[in-house]
């Protein structure tokens, strides 16, 4: 997701009686990174593009909501129960909210939007997925969600779904919807499509919104390329641009008045092992690479500063769950001990060699900055252990479908998106191999392991979760199926005319827009 917003003049013509007052001008313009043109204005047409993900919080909100320390907390819904045997969840619609045409935001909204996300029609398979046996009802104005199994993740994931006005409508009006949309779907956030003009999407305040937005007007002007939103920066045509890499942000801040302001994510990035790869099979070897990898280097080198190095499987944008346990610092010494007492010793070119293994692999990478260079850093950093890797980059599109999924690597870098829930299930249970998961190192089941994945997956509470990932940490460790190297951030660079600007310590830039002056 890449956003960048602009100070502008421009204001709109409208034709009509000479008694219409002209709308106010354009306050800011945004550019907005999508994967094709037009922008779509809303979630129901096409939730996979990066540039509805950015724009989605400026016209519509959630049940639950990400809280200060990302923990969920009431949105349009003005509470959540839960049932003791975690199967039953309550939310009553808050009173008094409505729709940017004046409509009441019922329960039927929200039921209705349920259903869309896990009809047969919806575009976003793997989002559908978390809602998998979940079952909605309208009781009153509460919304009563059923499921099959007990499931903690259910809160978090309600904070990624926006709801969307769809109340009244039957499943196949919702689809010729989505299929052919005819006008911008009325908006619960602080902005409603107000007009198209050429590729520009023209926002202006929701007059039911609450809290109203300071700005009036924003358009949106989508953009294909990080290059196009830069080059706008450095005219001084846009002042905000979300940068995703340090090189970007270095960049941006070359712009005079230029200031950064980081977000944690949810995401992290890890060096997996398949382990049905001669050498990587052995604990020696993979306990060996976690002790030689220096994290806080590859962070403050090759991914520039933007990130904070990980120990466990758990992002740093998680803070509910308080601060993250601290790296161990690399030793190249303890790591070599282990690597000769397990009977590994120096071959040719100074290759750790064990009868026909030798300790020499492939390293797969995807072409997306920073990783190839992270990927060249773990490189340099195994060579004197007497590790040999060989760094080959893959064009990012293929790499989870070609490489990972079917196991095709033997070292693999890779980046996830974890969401803001610690259940790590989907990563590291036995049964979550693909295509029911993305545990791809393909190690032997550990039973203990999935006990605590289980455990993190069903309990409520904070301490009770918090528990559950502390074993869960504990397992991963033993086992090591990946050394988990950092947590991604990005960094919103802005200039003096956004004078006042509240970004989130986690997530996208744009949640704190309304407040924005």
């Amino acid at each position: 997701m890449l956003a960048a917003l602009t100070a502008g003049v421009t204001s709109l013509v409208l034709v009509g009686r000479a008694s219409t007052p002209p709308p106010p001008p354009i306050a800011y313009r945004a550019a907005v990174i999508t994967a094709s043109l037009p922008l779509p204005s809303d979630p129901l047409v096409d939730p996979t593009d990066p540039g509805v993900a950015a724009i989605t919080p400026l016209l519509y909100r959630p049940l639950l909501t990400l809280g200060p320390t990302t923990y969920p907390v009431p949105d349009l819904a003005s509470a959540l129960s839960e049932s003791t045997d975690g199967l039953r969840y309550t939310l009553p619609i808050r009173p008094g909210l409505r729709w940017s045409d004046g409509r009441p935001i019922t329960a039927a909204d929200a039921e209705a939007t349920i259903a869309w996300v896990e009809s047969a029609g919806f575009p976003d398979p793997a989002f559908a997925a978390a809602w998998k046996g979940v079952s909605a009802a309208v009781v009153g104005n509460d919304l009563l969600l059923t499921l099959e199994s007990p499931r903690a993740a259910l809160p978090a994931n309600l904070t990624q779904l926006p709801i969307l006005p769809l109340g009244g409508l039957s499943p196949g009006a919702v689809a010729r919807l989505a299929a052919h949309p005819t006008s911008p779907l009325p908006t619960s956030g602080p902005y409603v499509v107000a007009a198209r003009r050429g590729p520009d999407v023209i926002l202006a305040a929701n007059p039911h919104a609450e809290p109203a937005p300071h700005l009036g007007r924003i358009a949106l002007n989508p953009v294909t390329s990080f290059g196009a939103a830069a080059a706008a920066f450095a005219g001084g045509q846009v002042n905000a641009v979300l940068a995703t890499t340090a090189a970007q942000s270095a960049q941006l801040l070359r712009h005079r008045g230029a200031v950064a302001h980081d977000l944690l994510t949810f995401s992290f990035v890890d060096l997996l092992f398949n382990e049905r790869t001669p050498g990587l099979g052995d604990s020696a070897v993979r306990r060996a690479i976690a002790d030689a990898v220096d994290r806080a280097g590859i962070v403050s080198g090759a991914v520039g500063g933007l990130g904070v190095p990980q120990a466990g499987p758990i992002p740093a944008g998680v803070l509910w769950l308080g601060a993250p346990p601290s790296p161990p610092a690399a030793s190249l010494a303890d790591a070599r001990s282990a690597l000769s007492a397990a009977g590994w010793e120096p071959g040719t070119a100074g290759v750790l060699t064990k009868g026909a293994v030798s300790l020499s692999f492939t390293l797969s990478v995807a072409d997306a900055a920073p990783l190839p260079a992270v990927a060249q850093a773990l490189a340099g950093q195994l060579a004197p252990l007497g590790i040999s890797v060989r760094v080959v980059e893959i064009p990012a599109r293929g790499f989870l479908h070609q490489v990972l999924e079917p196991g095709s690597f033997e070292l693999a870098l890779a980046a996830w998106n974890a969401g803001p829930d610690p259940d790590v299930s989907q990563f590291w249970a036995s049964t979550a191999t693909p295509p029911h998961g993305y545990n791809v190192s393909r190690g032997p089941v550990d039973s203990f392991l999935d006990q605590d994945l289980a455990m993190l997956a069903t309990v409520s509470g904070k301490q009770q979760r918090a528990a559950a990932v502390r074993q869960v940490t504990l397992a991963l460790a033993q086992d090591l199926p990946a050394v988990f190297l950092y947590t991604p951030e990005e960094s919103l660079v802005v200039d003096g005319p956004l004078s006042d600007v509240s970004v989130p310590a986690v997530g996208g830039p744009f949640s704190g827009a309304a407040s924005w002056r």
